[in-house]
């Protein structure tokens, strides 16, 4: 098979697979590297990073907080781009701003290849390379996230519009997650309702929508380690362990029947904050990494 057919086939596959499921949306990858290396879970987040993801603790003054990060996922199939800003920190709310975007290269455009009525399985030799064309792709989105606090209690918000362009046809949308948490003796529980209105319209005028998932996650914090566990309705658990070896390092792993396993660690300069991640999916799709950084005094 010459590679002109392994990269087309290729193209199609990943293009099919971003688009098929709750992972075709870009806030599937918007997590940090301490969650992505933790197995995806849900827990009381006291950094910046948290705002894509996690509640966020009003335990610390995170305004003026900068978080940048950068992931390579199914072998550097493509590539997520995120920064984030605390615009505001105090001890009755935190809003956090994000900016998310997904680069996807050497796919292809394959639509004017074939005839798709005629053949959905072409041959090598009904297959017209020369109207083959790089896939004209734009994905990013933005988030909005709010934390009120009501003693020991946290309710958030995260509102999520986005843009996406695949060649000439468009899309607009928006994802909203409202979390609840609260903590007893050494617990945090969160329930949470991701994508409890989820709304994307194409300009072909096909209307998507993210899947509703309610979630329980529950963390148990001892001296050194931290353990969580959490139950979703989508039919999968997850459970992660968070080991802190010392003031300025952190190993995490994590295991789930939807991600399989992960690992990352975490190091903590008075500056900033280094995190990092290595996770792998159902799909056997290949590796992905992501690497983060918070930026402390700014």
């Amino acid at each position: 098979m010459n590679s002109k057919m392994i990269n087309l086939i290729l193209s199609i596959f990943f293009i099919s697979f971003l688009f098929s499921n709750n992972q075709n949306s870009i806030y599937f990858f918007s997590k940090s590297s301490q969650t992505f290396s933790l197995s995806n879970v849900h827990y009381i987040s006291k950094n910046i990073d948290g705002l894509f993801y996690q509640p966020i603790s009003k335990d610390l003054n995170l305004k003026g907080k900068i978080y940048i990060s950068f992931a390579e996922v199914f072998n550097n199939q493509f590539n997520i781009i995120k920064i984030g800003y605390c615009l505001k920190s105090s001890n009755r709310n935190k809003l956090s701003f994000g900016f998310i975007k997904r680069n996807l290269d050497n796919l292809f455009y394959t639509n004017n290849a074939w005839n798709y009525n005629e053949l959905l399985a072409p041959e090598l030799s009904d297959i017209e390379y020369d109207n083959i064309s790089d896939l004209e792709y734009e994905d990013f989105g933005f988030i909005f996230s709010y934390d009120k606090y009501l003693n020991d209690k946290i309710i958030n918000l995260k509102f999520k519009p986005y843009f996406n362009k695949i060649h000439s046809n468009r899309a607009y949308g928006f994802d909203l997650d409202v979390f609840y948490a609260t903590s007893f003796l050494k617990f945090d529980f969160i329930i949470g309702i991701e994508n409890l209105i989820s709304k994307k319209k194409w300009t072909s005028g096909v209307v998507e929508e993210n899947n509703l998932n309610y979630f329980f996650s529950n963390t148990l914090n001892l001296e050194k380690i931290r353990l969580i566990y959490q139950l979703n309705s989508l039919n999968y658990n997850q459970f992660a362990a968070d080991y802190n070896i010392n003031d300025f390092f952190n190993f995490r792993f994590g295991f789930s029947d939807e991600n399989k396993e992960s690992i990352g660690f975490g190091i903590a300069t008075d500056l900033f904050d280094i995190d990092y991640a290595y996770f792998n999916n159902q799909f056997d799709l290949g590796k992905s990494t992501q690497i983060s950084l918070i930026f402390k005094n700014i």
